[in-house]
């Protein structure tokens, strides 16, 4: 497609760009399509090519809307709090503190399992639970 001369038509009900050759826009139906412009050859590749960041191309030539960036959650306190604690930590004894603290919060941890073992003793642990129960 890219030596011959295109057409650049937009599907109003697809709410897409499709690029054709001019050979064939003689076909298009004008209540669908609307002609957005017309692309000479390589020109087309070179000058007239849509940018990425704004739409994406399939093997069709389809040029479709690319996805917007996911908007992230914001952070709750206790994520905040984590890291501002976090970062304080890791001032004071950057090297000698992450091997004490891990041992002393594997060893809590334990004790937990523990504790939680005493309390439920026929508690297993099943990771489809939440997606069995809606």
């Amino acid at each position: 497609m890219a030596d011959e001369d295109c057409c650049i038509l937009f599907d109003n009900q697809a709410k897409t760009y499709r690029i054709v050759p001019v050979s064939d826009s003689k076909f298009v139906d004008l209540n669908r399509f609307r002609i957005m412009g017309y692309a000479r050859g390589k020109a087309f590749c070179t000058c007239f090519a849509p940018r990425s960041d704004i739409f994406e191309a399939s093997d069709d030539g389809i040029m479709t809307p690319a996805p917007e960036p996911r908007i992230p959650r914001p952070p709750n306190a206790w994520i905040i709090y984590r890291s501002h604690k976090s970062k304080e930590i890791r001032k004071k004894v950057p090297h000698e503190e992450s091997c004490a603290i891990r041992l002393l919060y594997n060893d809590k941890a334990i004790q937990a399992q523990k504790l939680h073992k005493a309390m439920y003793p026929n508690y297993k642990y099943n990771a489809n639970a939440k997606k069995n129960q809606g």
